[in-house]
């Protein structure tokens, strides 16, 4: 909340409550990780093959469209265009689709769960279509905390609180390197 304050633009991650509120706190607006909901219906597969299938299905249309934009370079405002085409029907079908399915749908079951996540959630699953900077999911960022984890043990005892906090920021600037395509 210290950091954020000020902040004026969008937040990207996924649903957790934690994110909601300091959304809510900063009166910003949350972006929501597709990968997140996506992952939801990869889980319910074995409780309903056929409509976690055509979940998926329309993941993986949504998934296309930002790997064209990708392989073609386009600009942010190329990307929100081919969005705006491409991925909004996709987008309104999915949301008709899952509405339907939900009334259908075992709350309690794995299928019910993800159906409810999404549409619980769809302001902010679908808010990355209005602007071409913002990304379908926030897997980089969750990449980059893999080399943390991984480290934990390692990095236990630093010397100090100010060797902590020099480490956090090398981290940081190593992530912001690889992110940008630059040897770190």
């Amino acid at each position: 909340m210290t950091f954020l304050t000020g902040f004026n633009g969008r937040l990207q991650g996924d649903c957790f409550s934690g994110n909601l509120a300091i959304c809510a706190a900063i009166d910003t607006v949350l972006v929501a990780c597709n990968a997140h909901a996506r992952r939801y219906f990869i889980k319910s597969l074995p409780n309903n093959k056929l409509g976690a299938g055509n979940a998926l299905s329309a993941f993986q249309q949504l998934y296309e469209i930002e790997r064209t934009a990708k392989e073609l370079g386009l600009s942010p405002e190329n990307t929100q265009l081919m969005r705006e085409q491409e991925a909004v029907p996709i987008l309104k079908e999915f949301h008709r689709w899952l509405q339907q399915e939900q009334l259908a749908a075992q709350p309690k079951s794995a299928y019910g769960k993800a159906i409810f996540y999404c549409l619980n959630n769809w302001t902010s699953l679908t808010e990355y279509v209005r602007d071409g900077r913002l990304s379908i999911d926030n897997n980089h960022c969750e990449r980059e905390m893999k080399y943390i984890a991984m480290g934990r043990k390692a990095w236990l005892f630093f010397g100090s609180d100010e060797g902590g906090k020099n480490h956090a920021i090398i981290l940081s600037m190593i992530a912001t390197c690889r992110r940008h395509g630059v040897e770190p």
